[in-house]
């Protein structure tokens, strides 16, 4: 059970807990309702339209991080920071379960979870002998990630078919290299695109109208890199 007066946030998924003593002013909500705009017009009257969703519900918690005067809290700011994000990686930061004497805590909305947007240090308290925080106070600025299904849905689809092959018909007429520079951006990526259809010359005309094997997305992006490898170092020897 979390202690009166302090606030705990939990990341279920990395195994992470943090408690930490209330601040002095109190946690402030924003977002979750409205959700309109004002639209100015030049000498007239401004406009209001609802976009259709209010902005992000976030809350603002200020807290102390106390071991005052001789424990320190490194390895709770450290913890703060790892459940934000800083952990030495690309991988999401883990959503939270808060609780506390704190407005959506988990005991009022069980189903709610949170992340942490940012973090605001404030006035800290060092223990002399070496250095090491005893005192910090930190405002913990939450917000409730919102994602929508067509997003996550439309984000799956790009990823499945920029990683995969895929046909183009090219007309009679036609040349590996004008393909490259349509489908590839770069008409020198004539040569590789030849050779990845099993053909040996990227500015010969097609006689006859012909389907053409386009690589993956991250094929297309090696041949760029390499393409710009060779480019530079090619420019180095006229130095």
């Amino acid at each position: 059970m979390t202690p009166t007066d302090h606030i705990e946030l939990r990341a279920p998924s990395h195994n992470l807990r943090f408690l930490a003593r209330l601040g002095d002013t109190s946690s402030t909500p924003a977002g979750g309702v409205g959700g309109w705009e004002v639209i100015p017009r030049p000498r007239r009257r401004p406009l209001t339209a609802w976009r259709g969703t209010p902005d992000p519900q976030c809350l603002s918690i200020p807290v102390l991080i106390d071991g005052w005067p001789n424990q320190s809290v490194e390895d709770e700011c450290q913890t703060l920071l790892v459940m934000g994000g800083l952990h030495g990686s690309d991988q999401k930061p883990p959503e939270l379960v808060l609780r506390g004497d704190v407005p959506y805590n988990a005991d009022r909305r069980p189903n709610l979870r949170w992340v942490i947007e940012s973090l605001d240090w404030g006035a800290y308290a060092r223990r002399a002998d070496d250095d090491a925080r005893v005192r910090q106070a930190v405002m913990i600025n939450l917000m409730v990630p919102e994602e929508d299904d067509r997003i996550k849905r439309l984000k799956s689809r790009s990823r499945s078919a920029g990683d995969r092959s895929r046909i183009v018909h090219a007309p009679k007429g036609s040349t590996y290299e004008k393909i490259a520079a349509k489908e590839l951006d770069s008409k020198r990526l004539g040569g590789r695109l030849a050779k990845y259809n099993d053909a040996r010359s990227p500015d010969v005309k097609f006689s006859k109208p012909r389907r053409v094997k386009i690589p993956p997305n991250s094929v297309i992006s090696e041949w760029k890199r390499e393409l710009n490898g060779a480019s530079v170092g090619a420019g180095k020897g006229f130095a």
